[in-house]
C-alpha cells in the first residue's frame, strides 16, 4: 500500500477503535478486546485482509508503547498510599511472578509433554499481570475498592513486568545457549533491577531540578518527557537495565516531587497513555494469524483455566499469607484480577524474534490467555466484587 493509504487506514483504525470502546464500556465490554478483535478483523484473517507478519517491528513498537503505559501508571499513583503497600505487591511481582510460572509450566510439561525449558518459557510469558489492563478494566468497574486493594494491584501490575521480563529472556537463552550459567543470570537479574530503578530514580530527580530552573513552556515539557522515556528505555538497553522497572520508577518519583506544570502533563500522559494501548493492541492483533489461532484454541483455555483458577489463586495466598491485615476474602479477589493484556503477547514476541521452539505456538497460545482473561476475570470483575462484598 501506499504511504497515504497507510495513514488512512492507521488513522481510521483509531478512530474505529476509540469510538466502538466507548459504546462498549456502556454495555459492559471491555474496550482492549474491542481494540484487538479489530486488529484480528483487519489482520491476517482471509483472503479480504492485508498481510501482516513483521514481529521485529511489532515488538520494538509494543515496548515503547509499554514504557509508556508503565510510566504512566507510575506518573499518576500516589506515593502516600502506595509506599504502606509496597511490598504486598512486589512480593506479588516477584514471588508471584515464580510461583505462576512453575504451576503453568509444570502443568504444560506433565499435560501437553513439552520440554521443561519451553513449558516455563511459556509459564514465565503469561505470568505477569497487564498494567494497562487492569488500570483501564478497574477504572471502568462500579466498584468501590479500598484505597489497598486497588494499590496493590497497581504496584503488581506495575512492577511484575521486569520479573516476567527477566525470566523469559533467561529461558530463551537457555534454549539458544543450554550451558547458561545459572549464579550468573541471578547475578544478572539483581545488576537488571538495581540499575532500571536508579537510572529511572535520578532521571526523576534531574529533571525536577531542571524544570525548577528552567523556562520551558507548558507545552514543551510533555515533548521533553518523551524524549526522555525514549532515551531511558535506550539506555536501560544499553547498560542491562530493566527498562520497565525503570520507567515505573521514573514515573512515580516524577509524578509525586513538586515540579511546575505535573497536573498538565498528567493529563497529557492519560491521553498518551491510552493512544498507546489502543495502537498496542491493534499492532497485535493484526500481527495474528487467525487460523493458527484456531489450531491453539483447546491448548490455551485450559492453561487459561489453570492460571486463572489454580496458579494465580496460589501464588497469591502465598505470597500475601504472612499479612495478616489483608482479609481472606481480599486476597481472593486480589488474585482473580490477575488481568492478562497486552504484555504477554509482547514478551511472546521475543520468543518468535528468537525462534526458539514452539515460538509460534507460545504467541498463538498467549493471545488466547489474554483473551480469555478480558472476557473470563475482566467482564467477572464486579460480579465477584458483589459476591465477595467488596463495595
Amino acid at each position: 500500500m501506499s504511504y497515504e493509504i497507510w495513514l488512512i487506514f492507521l488513522s481510521s483504525l483509531l478512530l474505529i477503535a476509540a469510538i466502538t470502546s466507548k459504546f462498549a464500556s456502556k454495555w459492559g465490554v471491555s474496550s482492549l478486546l474491542i481494540t484487538l478483535c479489530i486488529g484480528l478483523l483487519f489482520g491476517n484473517g482471509n483472503s479480504y485482509d492485508f498481510y501482516f507478519d513483521f514481529p521485529n517491528t511489532t515488538l520494538k513498537i509494543s515496548e515503547l508503547a509499554l514504557c509508556v503505559i508503565i510510566f504512566y501508571g507510575g506518573f499518576k499513583s500516589d506515593w502516600k498510599d502506595t509506599k504502606t503497600h509496597f511490598l504486598h505487591g512486589t512480593l506479588l511481582a516477584s514471588a508471584g511472578v515464580m510461583v505462576t510460572t512453575g504451576i503453568v509450566g509444570g502443568f504444560i510439561y506433565y499435560f501437553f509433554n513439552w520440554p521443561l525449558i519451553n513449558a516455563l518459557l511459556l509459564g514465565a510469558i503469561i505470568s505477569s499481570t497487564d498494567a494497562a489492563a487492569v488500570f483501564s478494566i478497574l477504572g471502568n468497574s462500579k466498584l468501590k475498592l479500598g484505597k489497598g486493594i486497588n494499590t496493590i494491584l497497581s504496584v503488581e501490575s506495575g512492577t511484575n513486568d521486569p520479573f516476567a521480563y527477566f525470566l523469559t529472556l533467561f529461558f530463551v537463552s537457555l534454549l539458544i545457549h543450554p550451558d547458561v550459567n545459572i549464579s550468573e543470570s541471578m547475578l544478572l537479574l539483581f545488576a537488571n533491577i538495581v540499575i532500571g530503578g536508579l537510572i529511572g530514580y535520578f532521571a526523576a530527580k534531574l529533571i525536577v531540578i531542571i524544570n525548577k530552573y528552567s523556562s520551558f513552556k507548558t507545552g514543551q515539557v510533555p515533548i521533553i518527557l518523551l524524549a526522555l522515556i525514549v532515551l531511558l528505555f535506550s539506555l536501560n538497553k544499553v547498560l542491562l537495565g530493566s527498562p520497565f522497572l525503570s520507567m515505573y520508577i521514573f514515573g512515580i518519583v516524577l509524578g509525586n516531587s513538586k515540579w511546575k506544570n505535573r497536573d498538565v502533563n498528567r493529563n497529557f500522559y492519560e491521553s498518551f497513555s491510552w493512544l498507546m494501548e489502543v495502537s498496542l493492541f491493534l499492532i497485535l492483533g493484526l500481527q495474528v494469524f487467525l487460523e493458527s489461532l484456531y489450531e491453539s484454541l483447546f491448548i490455551g483455555i485450559l492453561i487459561s483455566i489453570v492460571l486463572f483458577f489454580v496458579a494465580r489463586p496460589i501464588a497469591t495466598l502465598i505470597c500475601l499469607s504472612p499479612f495478616k491485615k489483608i482479609r481472606f476474602k481480599d486476597k481472593i479477589f486480589i488474585s482473580w484480577v490477575g488481568l492478562k493484556g497486552a504484555t504477554p503477547i509482547v514478551f511472546a514476541l521475543v520468543a518468535l524474534v528468537s525462534d526458539v521452539p514452539y515460538s509460534s505456538d507460545m504467541f498463538n497460545i498467549s493471545f488466547v490467555v489474554v483473551i480469555s482473561s478480558i472476557l473470563i476475570q475482566g467482564q467477572s470483575i464486579n460480579l465477584i466484587g458483589k459476591l465477595l462484598k467488596m463495595n
